[in-house]
């Protein structure tokens, strides 16, 4: 499976938001300067933790879904009202001017650092 720009940014976010969950890491922000909060030794269990559970919390999410025809509908229900999923969906079939992209698809990119790392672990 190839992965696509929006499935790494929606799992940096995933990430993000479980790691933002957690309270010792909270509390060192909160308490230490921020290269002393990027050097401690909690920042990578708990990403490790983020990403085991971010993963679970997939799983789990798609087998209900999968299972569920009432689940399936809520959902598109989601994507269509107030996901919008019509529109993105035009919006990225039509040409648009480069400084209309993100704006008319509602789609965040993944920022260059991101692309830099990725390529430099490649080789």
């Amino acid at each position: 499976m190839q992965l696509t720009d929006d499935d790494k940014l929606q799992f940096v976010n995933a990430l993000n938001a479980k790691m933002l969950e957690n309270t010792a890491l909270q509390q060192q922000a909160n308490s230490d300067a921020e290269p002393q909060f990027q050097n401690s030794p909690d920042l990578r269990t708990a990403l490790m933790d983020a990403i085991i559970d971010s993963g679970d919390a997939q799983r789990s999410m798609s087998t209900q879904a999968i299972n569920s025809d009432k689940l399936r509908g809520a959902l598109l229900d989601i994507l269509l009202g107030p996901g919008q999923l019509y529109h993105a969906l035009k919006a990225r079939a039509s040409p648009s001017p480069p400084w209309l992209a993100e704006e008319n698809t509602g789609r965040q990119s993944l920022p260059s650092w991101f692309h830099a790392r990725n390529q430099q672990q490649r080789i």
